[in-house]
């Protein structure tokens, strides 16, 4: 689907009210719990420096009705390919599964090699609260800082209304098929990679607004 196609399917008039529909109206709990997460791995990891941050759409409030995944990332210092980086996101997974292992909980983990590019231990457990109409989807991505380049961090340096129109525009999609909803949040990676591509991640508002300027005729849907 083009651009163009994106925009004359998804637009709407109202964003702001058209994305209250489909939000997730327990983001803040969802959020408050995430940080408590974060802040307790930070305290336990026992690595100087590290330091966690709240990932995917829970990172700049694009989460949808049902939504209860958490993606958090704990970031280490140095370099993927340096060896105490590795010793320490090992040390640090480990400490994950023994927290899991404590509190009775199944947990899943495992490597990941992004093509040799990036070293990342991958944790994922269930937990449950009762304020979440379901379970919650628990995810750990341990990495070295330096190489973690994070869509929720440039998606959140957005203007309110272009997150509103992603927000509206994935219930829409989501309410169409899974295709649709797949197809939609490519088309938005593929913007917020463009704007990192081009300087947005180090922008102030100013001149992220040129940016986006620059940038309506290529993704309409978010910037029109």
């Amino acid at each position: 689907m083009t651009p163009e196609e994106f925009y004359k399917k998804y637009a709407v008039a109202d964003p702001a009210e058209v994305a209250a529909k489909y939000r997730n109206p327990k983001t803040q709990e969802l959020l408050a719990f995430a940080q408590e997460e974060g802040e307790r791995l930070v305290k336990d990891c026992g690595v100087a420096g590290a330091r966690y941050f709240v990932g995917g759409s829970l990172g700049y409030d694009a989460v949808l009705k049902g939504g209860f995944d958490i993606d958090l990332r704990l970031l280490v210092p140095g370099d993927w390919d340096d060896g105490e980086a590795r010793r320490n996101i090992d040390a640090v997974q480990q400490v994950l599964i023994d927290q899991a292992r404590k509190d009775g909980a199944k947990i899943n983990y495992r490597f990941i090699d992004e093509g040799g590019t990036n070293y990342i231990q991958h944790t994922k457990r269930i937990v449950r609260r009762p304020w979440a109409e379901g379970e919650i989807e628990l995810t750990w991505n341990i990495q070295a800082e330096s190489s973690y380049k994070s869509v929720a961090g440039m998606s959140a340096k957005l203007p309110q209304i272009v997150k509103d129109r992603y927000v509206a525009a994935k219930g829409l999609a989501k309410e169409e098929s899974r295709e649709a909803y797949d197809a939609l949040k490519v088309h938005w990676r593929d913007f917020v990679g463009w704007l990192a591509d081009h300087g947005g991640r180090d922008m102030d508002d100013k001149t992220l607004a040129s940016l986006l300027l620059k940038a309506r005729d290529s993704f309409p849907l978010f910037l029109k």
